[in-house]
């Protein structure tokens, strides 16, 4: 009875020392998208059994990083350990559209062989008939209603094969192109299927049956999300309307179904190791050396590369340890967006789920709308262009840390225009061209009887007279800025003077004029200026105008 006693202990502890593998259905709940990158958050419940039990979380992305993971969980077990394997035998199950797409393919295919042999068939008859069209005899002679009979025969038949062919040949020729758009379609989504699966493995050990649950995070790389804008001015009077977007993308091969979106500004993969400076120490060369150069160790990102997440291990009961910490839920605003700054990048938490599939396609997540305080006015360079441009000055905006990106320009609900939008090249005012207003006439000529071209001794002078004319043809008052220039001098012997410029602000370090002046109803005002040049004689300008 003591043998038998004995025996079945070490049978149990033998058992606890082999894990028991629990395949775990988890679900992603929620997902940070960085703008390279993106942490999943994903969850599971499940029983576990007395000792020690390996909990498989299987078909998780093939891009995913492995020193990224993090665990936690609730319930009365431990976690031992946790490591990441890739899985080549279990393949992610093939999209269902990828099924119905290859179903499609096949069905068109056994159209177009159907379609085939009838043409072949009728290829077939129509040679047949044609072999055959000898009438009678060297003996015998033909019968002209037979001789009829037949003509009439040969040209009904062949003319029904005729056209049949033609019939067949347009519906495969259809067929066909369909086809090849379907192949197209079922090769780009085929392209995104991986040949093997990630699984992470959380080892556990209980000392009784319990329910629990699990949460883990990771990142994954084949993931991220670029900004984009739309500025609308509603009219002059209104505010600046600033709409951002993130377009999402992910090729991971795990669809995002159903999913909580965080929409991040910061960089998972950028180094969090501040720099260290280290001492600059000079040295030389021997002074045979032909070239010399001095020899300087400068500062450098010290173990940089290293800066990794650890992988979440854990050796007290899972319940309370949780190794990543919660995100509160986003509150609900009129966009579903709340915008969270923190001291290094700004997070918006989108309260509403989102389906993003693994695919090449985006998916567009409007994050937050502004309204900007901004003024009008009108601008234009006559040198360049002599149309008239409506500009908004726009303040406000250095506080929303926005994200250089694509932006489209709407006025007065019409669109305008596609432009850049980048803040850092902003010191305090964004100037945005909301288009051309043509009822602003501006003309831009020279003033011929006023040019003047002389020789004096060794030199040439040359006068340039301008006039710029400006028309206000709207109902209303406008402030307009217009733009020109006149050329300046790299060469001392070159003099450049300017002789007339009706008020206008000169910068003698870029050359440019600007006036700024405010223009009434149906009223006009003219602009003149003038330089002169000095120059050598023997001296010969292409870009004197």
């Amino acid at each position: 009875m003591k043998k038998l006693f004995f025996i079945a202990l070490i049978l149990t502890a033998v058992n606890n020392l082999n894990a028991k593998e629990i395949n775990v259905k988890s679900v992603i709940k929620s997902v940070t998208v960085f703008r390279n990158g993106a942490q999943v958050n994903q969850s599971a419940s499940m029983i576990i059994n007395a000792g020690r039990n390996e909990l498989v979380f299987s078909k998780l992305a093939m891009s995913l990083n492995a020193e990224s993971i993090q665990v936690s969980g609730k319930g009365d077990f431990t976690i031992l350990s946790v490591y990441h394997r890739l899985n080549y035998l279990d393949k992610l199950k093939q999209n269902l559209r990828i099924v119905e797409l290859t179903d499609s393919i096949e069905l068109i295919s056994k159209q177009m062989e159907y379609i085939n042999s009838e043409i072949n068939v009728y290829t077939e008859e129509s040679s047949m008939i044609r072999a055959n069209k000898v009438i009678g005899s060297q003996q015998q002679g033909v019968k002209v209603s037979e001789l009829e009979l037949a003509a009439n025969f040969f040209r009904k038949r062949l003319t029904e094969i005729f056209t049949k062919t033609l019939d067949l040949n347009y519906k495969l020729k259809n067929l066909n192109k369909t086809k090849n758009q379907l192949q197209n379609q079922l090769n780009t989504l085929s392209s995104n299927s991986t040949e093997a699966v990630s699984e992470i493995v959380v080892e556990v050990i209980a000392e009784k049956t319990v329910n629990a649950s699990v949460d883990l995070s990771y990142i994954v790389n084949e993931a991220g999300w670029n900004p984009e804008y739309d500025i609308r001015a509603i009219d002059i009077n209104k505010p600046i309307e600033l709409h951002a977007r993130a377009l999402i993308y992910q090729n991971t091969g795990v669809d995002w179904k159903n999913v909580m979106l965080t929409i991040s500004t910061g960089n998972p993969n950028q180094s969090g190791i501040m720099p260290t400076l280290y001492t600059w120490y000079l040295n030389y060369r021997t002074v045979g050396s032909k070239n010399r150069r001095l020899e300087a160790t400068s500062y450098s990102n010290a173990g940089a590369t290293e800066d990794k997440a650890l992988m979440g291990m854990a050796y007290a009961p899972a319940q309370g340890r949780a190794l990543m910490k919660s995100k509160s839920d986003a509150s609900n605003s009129a966009n579903y967006t709340t915008a969270t700054q923190t001291q290094t990048n700004v997070k918006y938490e989108i309260s509403i789920p989102y389906n993003v599939p693994s695919s090449n396609k985006v998916t567009s997540v409007k994050i937050q709308k502004y309204n900007l305080a901004a003024s009008y006015r009108y601008f234009c360079v006559p040198k360049l262009d002599e149309d008239v441009f409506l500009q908004a000055r726009i303040t406000g905006w250095e506080d929303l840390k926005l994200v250089p990106g694509n932006v489209n320009i709407f006025f007065e609900g019409t669109y305008v225009s596609k432009s850049y939008l980048n803040p850092e090249s902003f010191i305090d005012t964004l100037d945005i061209s909301l288009g051309r207003d043509k009822s602003i006439i501006v003309k831009r000529e020279k003033t011929e009887d006023k040019n003047k071209n002389s020789l004096i001794g060794g030199s040439k002078k040359i006068e340039r007279n301008w006039k710029i004319s400006i028309r206000n043809a709207k109902n209303q008052d406008i402030h307009l800025v217009i733009e020109d220039q006149i050329p300046l001098s790299r060469n001392k012997e070159i003099e450049v003077e300017m002789l007339e410029n009706s008020g206008a602000k000169y910068d003698a370090i870029t050359g440019k004029l600007s006036w700024e002046f405010d223009l009434k109803p149906k009223n006009t005002n003219t602009l003149n200026f003038s330089y002169q040049v000095k120059y050598p004689k023997d001296y010969y300008f292409i870009n004197m105008e």
